[in-house]
């Protein structure tokens, strides 16, 4: 009887290691794996809700900006009104005694432009390059004048010329960049 309660024992202690290596510990290894990945998962899905409630305020921001955007675009001025851009150079030319020779592109190249621009609502810029003959002293008015204007972008280039007829009248060349947009009353 005892042998067969030792026989016992030892199948009972056994089967309980048998249970224990091939039963228990892999479950528990796949109850650590399930509780990680429901980790990760409830990590994910945080993440997720937290990116969801901030896309209503980046639809918002997106909607506020379009709208500054179309606001910023109804201040441009159309391409009709680039001759009044060259109608307010020439009168500030004139307001400052010099005599504006030669407005570049010709008229032939803004109505190229005019047909190429794809898109209205964007920006247009041009580069203008203007001729004419005066002095240094009005020759530096116009210019400080014309910076402050509120389609000016820059100078690319400046030239100045002696007339060899006169030497005492200077020829004077400006290419600048110019933001197309309207030209108010007070320009």
């Amino acid at each position: 009887m005892k042998t067969r309660l030792l026989l016992y024992y030892g199948l009972a202690v056994g089967a309980l290691c048998l249970w224990f290596f091939f039963v228990y510990t892999p479950m528990t290894e796949k109850h650590q794996a399930v509780k990680i990945e429901t980790a990760e998962k409830e990590k994910k899905l945080v993440d997720f809700n937290k990116t969801l409630a901030e896309l209503s305020n980046f639809v918002q921001t997106s909607s506020n900006l379009e709208s500054y955007k179309v606001e910023l675009s109804s201040r441009l001025y159309s391409k009709n009104e680039i001759l009044k851009l060259f109608e307010q150079l020439d009168r500030d030319a004139a307001r400052n005694q010099l005599q504006i020779t030669e407005i570049i592109p010709p008229l032939e190249e803004l109505l190229a432009l005019n047909k190429t621009v794809p898109n209205p609502e964007e920006p247009l810029f041009l580069n203008i390059t203007l001729r004419f003959n005066g002095n240094f002293i009005n020759f530096g008015k116009y210019l400080s004048h014309l910076e402050k204007a509120p389609f000016f972008r820059g100078i690319n280039y400046s030239k100045i010329v002696t007339d060899k007829d006169n030497p005492r009248n200077l020829l004077f060349t400006v290419n600048f960049k110019a933001l197309l947009g309207r030209i108010g009353e007070d320009t």
